[in-house]
């Protein structure tokens, strides 16, 4: 899976910018702007169909992140298109700040035709049984988005997921990315404009779980 990013320095780019080789592009915070459901539904405003279409001319995965209004509820989120298709939306599920940012929902795994592959957002990098969750479920890698700058932290916990769960992970953040391999070791990516990382799952990872019946007391 290649991922291409696109920051708000170069989000006016669009499509002209995507690489022939790219998988999956990702918009951070700050290319989209707010995404008001209401407005959305109504006519008003249609960036998440534009998104939907973008992804569909250029022939990619598009997974962009913006806040979101739902009549007046403000959240941090990030959509998944997949060639004209919006497969989904994800929010931030735990705030940690007080800052007039609500929790959503909608973590899952996408199943797109670059890959299985989840999104979290802001805060939700800094949990650990949510990135778990999320790769016993079928992701072959997970993408984090935050509209905060990265930290030394950020750097740590993303080498200490990928060691401990297998899979590779990717940062985009307000000031550039990171991106670790399966064994936990970091990969070249500054997450600049237009900057690309190819993200590979081990070819011997294989899902196991196990089924427990509980009897009754």
């Amino acid at each position: 899976m290649i991922i291409q990013t696109i920051d708000r320095r170069s989000c006016g780019e669009r499509a002209s910018s995507f690489h022939p080789e790219t998988d999956v592009a990702v918009f951070g915070f700050g290319c989209t702007e707010t995404v008001r459901y209401r407005k959305e539904l109504s006519g008003e405003t249609s960036r998440l169909k534009d998104l939907a279409a973008l992804s569909e001319k250029a022939g990619i995965v598009l997974v962009a992140a913006f806040d979101s209004d739902n009549y007046g509820i403000i959240r941090h989120s990030c959509g998944v298109f997949d060639k004209g298709k919006l497969l989904g939306i994800t929010d931030m599920s735990v705030c940690r700040e007080t800052n007039g940012y609500m929790p959503g929902c909608g973590n899952r795994v996408y199943d797109t035709a670059a890959g299985r592959f989840a999104v979290a957002v802001g805060d939700d990098a800094f949990s650990f049984d949510l990135m778990k969750s999320l790769v016993v479920c079928g992701a072959e890698a997970v993408l984090l988005l935050s509209e905060k700058k990265r930290t030394e932290c950020v750097k740590i916990i993303l080498r200490a997921y990928s060691y401990l769960l297998g899979v590779p992970f990717f940062y985009l953040g307000d000031d550039g990315g990171e991106a670790t391999a399966p064994n936990g070791e970091p990969v070249p990516f500054s997450g600049e404009k237009g900057d690309r990382v190819e993200l590979t799952a081990p070819a011997d990872f294989t899902l196991k779980t196990t089924k427990v019946r509980f009897s009754d007391p």
